[in-house]
């Protein structure tokens, strides 16, 4: 038995305590570097996602703005928008303003004397039925 371990150098080398620290410390290494590998990975996937979703919202804006684009390059869709931004009119077009009526109960307005009045006449007609 003697005789095979001197006949083995490589084993005590490999065996011995600098090339097995010298291992461990290779190891370390190793393990740190991979963990900064996936580190890096999670990271650019996570930017990836990020950067795909930018895109889809940008295509979506560029769908919209095509869109735009080729309404306001028709006729219609610019005189439209100018009369909207701009209230230009053609020539001999006349500006008409409609005013509603103003709504039964709104002109009670609380603190008017009138209104007052008003109230104190609709309560007489409802008690003896003037307006049949």
């Amino acid at each position: 038995m003697a005789g095979f371990k001197r006949r083995n150098p490589n084993q005590k080398l490999i065996y011995s305590r600098p090339v097995l620290a010298v291992m461990f410390l290779m190891l370390i290494f190793l393990g740190q570097a991979a963990i900064k590998a996936y580190i890096g990975a999670r990271d650019a996937r996570t930017a990836y996602i990020g950067v795909r979703e930018e895109r889809a919202d940008i295509a979506i804006k560029s769908a919209d703005l095509e869109k735009r684009l080729d309404y306001l390059s028709s006729s219609y869709g610019l005189e439209k928008e100018l009369r909207r931004q701009f209230g230009l009119a053609k020539p001999g077009e006349e500006l008409m303003t409609i005013i509603d009526r103003r709504q039964k109960g709104a002109d009670n307005e609380p603190g008017k004397f009138s209104s007052f009045l008003s109230e104190i006449g609709g309560f007489f007609t409802g008690l003896f039925n003037f307006n049949r």
